[in-house]
């Protein structure tokens, strides 16, 4: 797999898996409490991305340690370990679609941190408690993120790349719909605007992202039977 077919994987599965009705539901949380506070816009600015910039960074610093970490795993290790890696991403992607499809709705935000969230999104709403928030955000969604970063990492590993700045590239992609949705509502678009557009649209954001982690993992399965790029 050259750079180019890494770096179309990376930005495409990137994009569909961005899409998190979590990380929209708390970034929304986070720019409804500024605006409700009345901000100024250049503290509105520092608010949002104190979050964007915190959620970012913890994501490529855990990538970055990651891709250091399999860097020094012994080889048959590393493919044992690829093995299982792919098993789980295509196994989150099942339980992902299945959770929606067959076992009915869940929350968007996990009940065990929606105080952390009214808290520091409404009642402390500050630079500081924005960048607390995006450490608690990248935190409480663990178990995908970890699969979602552990995925790519294994990739980047076994095609021997070698470089973290792939990671720093997802976390990058991560934050583009957050983005957008901070440089629309400083356009005049209302916070119930963009939450309205989660909700209609949240099905087909975990339909996608579930397949996103089959694909992922199926691709991990085929560089390790060599149809995919070389790892010798």
């Amino acid at each position: 797999m050259s750079d180019i077919s890494l770096l179309t994987l990376i930005v495409v599965s990137g994009i569909l898996l961005s899409l998190n009705p979590f990380s929209i539901a708390v970034f929304s949380a986070l720019l409804a409490g500024a605006l409700g506070k009345g901000h100024p816009k250049s503290v509105f600015h520092t608010i949002a991305m104190s979050y964007l910039i915190s959620y970012a960074a913890l994501l490529t610093f855990f990538g970055m340690a990651l891709v250091g970490i399999f860097s020094l795993l012994p080889y048959t290790f590393l493919l044992s370990l690829s093995l299982a890696i792919s098993v789980i991403s295509i196994f989150w992607g099942i339980v992902t679609i299945a959770n929606f499809f067959w076992y009915g709705t869940f929350d968007d935000v996990p009940k065990s941190i929606y105080n952390v969230l009214h808290k520091y999104s409404v009642k402390k709403n500050s630079p500081g408690s924005a960048a607390y928030l995006g450490l608690i955000a990248a935190s409480s969604s663990f178990v995908s993120n970890t699969i979602m970063i552990l995925s790519f990492v294994t990739i980047v590993s076994l095609l021997k790349t070698g470089s973290p700045s792939w990671m720093l590239l997802l976390a990058i992609i991560l934050i583009i719909p957050l983005i957008i949705i901070l440089i629309s509502c400083l356009n005049g678009t209302k916070i119930s605007t963009i939450l309205k557009w989660k909700e209609d649209s949240k099905a087909i954001m975990r339909l996608s992202s579930g397949l996103t982690y089959i694909l992922i993992g199926w691709i991990i399965l085929l560089i390790l039977n060599g149809t995919i790029g070389s790892i010798l």
